[in-house]
């Protein structure tokens, strides 16, 4: 039986993979390859937030800069960026790369 990667989400949605940053996800460019009029923005949007099965609230936002993995972090609520913050509310669960999109996990339940 293979390995299950923890944590993982436990909400119903396209693609939440909370220890995948990415810098587009590849569903979204899938319309952009067929019709560019089809595309739509990345989803699941900036600002959504779901629960994993950890029991912790994920976050979904893009990071300023680089940040290490259990780094803590600051979201902007209106621009959904997350930036390195050493009393912030928010963990990486991974290292993430500046620019990346990423689900932050928070940091006390």
């Amino acid at each position: 039986m293979p390995s299950i990667q923890t944590p993982f989400n436990v909400t119903p949605n396209l693609g939440a993979d909370f220890r995948d940053p990415e810098t587009v996800y590849y569903w979204d460019q899938i319309g952009e390859r067929v019709n560019a009029a089809s595309a739509i923005g990345p989803s699941p949007q900036l600002g959504m937030r779901f629960t994993g099965n950890d029991g912790r609230d994920y976050l979904h936002v893009r990071s300023t800069p680089a940040l290490a993995a259990n780094a803590r972090a600051t979201v902007n609520e209106t621009t959904w960026v997350a930036t390195a913050d050493d009393a912030g509310a928010w963990q990486a669960p991974v290292a993430v790369l500046a620019g990346e999109l990423v689900w932050l996990r928070r940091f006390v339940l």
